[in-house]
C-alpha cells in the first residue's frame, strides 16, 4: 500500500538512514578512545532522562529553487504533554495561524494512533532480533521499580528525532582537532571519521519497505563511499564528558547513481544542547540542510527545529544523571607564597629562594618532543583507493612533522590533477601526547576519475570523460486527459 510522505519526513528519513554500529580501526584503544566511550555513555544517560520532560517545539521547513527563489515555506508550533501514559504532540499554530479545537483533536488522535503502531512495530522487531553479544554501557540509574509512567517502554518521538545521529562507539576513529570556546564552555573539538555507517537491523530508523538486500556488490560499494565522505564533528565539555554540539557532514555525494537526472550536492545537520536546568543537558536546536542539482538548476532544502520551555512530567521513575569524575575530584590547593618579615619602612620582601647577592639559578630548558606522524588516514576518496592516494601524497608513517609538511602534501596531491579539492589536516590521536600526530587527507576526486582497481587508469580524467560525466538531462513528462501519460 502506498502512503504519501511529506517533504519534512522525506528529508528526515534521508538523514535518519545514516546510523552505524561499532567498528575497530586501531589495535589498542588510546586515551582518546576511552574518553569518547565515556562521552557516548553520558549521551545515552541524557537521552534516557529526556523522557521525563514535556516541552514546546517549533519547526520550519523551506525549499529554495534556482537563484534562491522560495518555492515552499512552512512554520509550525507544537506543545508536548502527557496523556494516557504517553507523550502527545499537540499543534498550536501553523504558519502563524492558531489551530482550531477540532483540527487539534484530530491531529492528536492521529498522532496517538501512529505512535502506538510505531511502538508495536518496535516491540515486534526487538522480539525477533537475536540476543546481542556486544557489550553496552550501563543503564541509567533509577529511583523506584516501576517503568516510566510517561512514555512507558516506548521512547517518545521527540527523543528519537532529537537524537537522529544515533552513532555508536567506534574506537580508533576519533581525532582531536583542538580546544575551543563554545556556549561559554571550554570544549574539545573532536572529529569522528566513521568506518561503518549503516545499521540494517534498526527497523525504527530504516523501515522494512525502504530496505534492500544490502549484500550485493553495488550496495556494499555505495556503503563504502558513504563512509568515506561522512564526517561527524563533536564539541565536548571534558569536565562533564558532555556533548555540547555535534555536526554531521556528507560533504559530497556526486558518486551516487542517477547523476544524469539528479545529484545530491551535500547533506549537513547539527544539534546543539542546552541547560534548561542546572546540570541537566537537553537538546535545544536541530538544523538540517540538503542541496540537489537538476538540469534546470540547484535546489536547497532546510529544516530547523527548536525545543524550549522544558518542564518535568509526572513520572514514577526518575533518571539520575551521575556525577562526573571532575565534580568528585578535589580541587588542587593554590600555591601560597610566603612573605618575609617587614623590612625597612614596612616593605616586605618575597623569599624566592635566592638573595640579591647570588644570581638566580640557570633555567634548564628540556628538549621539546618531536611531533611524529603515527597514522595517515585518507578520507573522501570515493573512487581511488587509499594506496593510490598515499602514493600521490608522498608521506609515510614515521615522518617528522615539519611546518611545511601539510603544504607539501597538499601541493603534491593537487599536482596530480586527480582532485578538485584537497584538505590536509593535522590531528592528534591522544589527549595528552602532543607528539602522537595523525595526518588526515581529505580529498574530492574530479569527475571521471576511475581507480585502477576498478578497471580505470587511475590517472587524470580525459577532457571527453570530464564533459560526459557532467552531462545532465531533464525529462519532460506531460499528461493529457483521455490520452494517457
Amino acid at each position: 500500500m502506498y502512503r504519501s510522505v511529506s517533504p519534512v519526513s522525506a528529508l528526515l528519513v534521508a538523514l535518519l538512514l545514516i546510523t552505524f554500529p561499532a567498528a575497530s580501526a586501531r589495535a589498542q584503544p588510546s586515551d582518546l578512545d576511552a574518553f569518547m566511550e565515556k562521552v557516548l555513555a553520558r549521551r545515552d544517560v541524557n537521552r534516557a532522562a529526556l523522557k521525563q520532560y514535556i516541552l514546546d517545539e517549533s519547526e520550519a521547513f523551506a525549499v529554495l529553487g534556482p537563484g534562491g527563489w522560495p518555492l515552499r515555506r512552512i512554520k509550525r508550533e507544537f506543545t508536548w504533554y502527557a496523556r494516557d501514559g504517553m507523550h502527545v504532540r499537540s499543534p498550536l499554530r501553523f504558519d502563524g495561524v492558531p489551530v482550531d479545537e477540532a483540527a487539534r483533536r484530530k491531529y492528536e488522535e492521529d498522532w496517538i494512533r501512529r505512535d502506538r503502531a510505531r511502538a508495536e512495530r518496535r516491540a515486534e522487531s526487538r522480539a525477533a532480533k537475536p540476543p546481542s553479544t556486544t557489550t553496552s554501557p550501563s543503564p541509567p540509574q533509577t529511583s523506584g521499580d516501576a517503568d516510566l509512567q510517561v512514555g512507558g517502554s516506548a521512547e517518545p518521538r521527540f527523543v528519537s528525532e532529537a537524537y537522529f545521529m544515533d552513532f555508536k562507539f567506534e574506537p580508533g576513529n576519533y581525532y582531536l582537532a583542538g580546544r575551543e570556546q563554545l556556549e561559554g564552555h571550554e570544549v574539545l573539538r573532536i572529529e569522528h571519521y566513521p568506518s561503518n555507517l549503516f545499521n540494517e537491523s534498526d527497523d525504527e530508523k530504516q523501515p522494512k519497505e525502504m530496505k534492500g538486500k544490502g549484500d550485493d556488490a553495488g550496495g556494499r560499494d555505495i556503503d563504502r563511499k558513504m563512509n568515506k565522505t561522512a564526517l561527524v564533528t563533536l564539541w565536548v565539555d571534558p569536565r562533564e564528558h558532555q556533548i555540547v554540539k555535534y555536526t554531521f557532514d556528507n560533504v559530497w555525494l556526486d558518486f551516487l547513481p542517477g547523476a544524469w537526472l539528479v545529484r545530491v550536492d551535500d547533506i549537513r545537520a547539527s544539534m546543539t544542547m542546552g541547560q534548561p536546568f542546572a546540570g541537566v543537558w537537553l537538546p535545544r536546536a536541530i538544523t538540517i540542510k540538503a542541496g540537489v542539482t537538476l538540469a534546470a538548476g540547484s535546489f536547497e532544502a532546510s529544516y530547523d527545529r527548536a525545543f524550549s520551555n522544558y518542564q518535568e512530567a509526572e513520572v514514577k521513575t526518575i533518571i539520575k544523571v551521575p556525577k562526573t569524575e571532575s565534580s568528585l575530584r578535589p580541587r588542587p590547593d593554590r600555591r601560597v607564597i610566603r612573605a618575609s618579615a617587614p623590612g625597612p619602612r614596612g616593605v616586605r620582601f618575597v623569599h624566592a629562594g635566592w638573595t640579591t647577592a647570588s644570581p638566580p639559578p640557570r633555567r634548564i630548558v628540556p628538549p621539546q618532543p618531536v611531533e611524529t606522524v603515527r597514522e595517515i588516514r585518507v578520507h573522501g576518496n570515493a573512487s581511488l583507493t587509499d594506496a593510490e592516494v598515499l602514493a600521490l601524497a608522498g608521506v609515510s608513517v614515521g615522518d617528522a612533522v615539519t611546518p611545511a609538511l601539510e603544504d607539501d602534501v597538499t601541493r603534491r596531491l593537487r599536482a596530480s590533477r586527480r582532485f578538485e579539492t584537497v584538505d590536509v589536516r593535522k590531528r592528534f590521536r591522544s589527549l595528552d601526547d602532543a607528539t602522537d600526530v595523525a595526518l588526515v587527507l581529505v580529498v574530492h576526486e574530479r569527475p571521471g576519475v576511475v581507480s585502477a582497481s576498478a578497471g580505470g587508469t587511475g590517472g587524470p580524467p580525459s577532457p571527453l570523460r570530464r564533459i560526459t560525466s557532467r552531462l545532465m538531462f531533464l525529462p519532460i513528462v506531460s499528461y493529457a486527459d483521455g490520452y494517457g501519460l
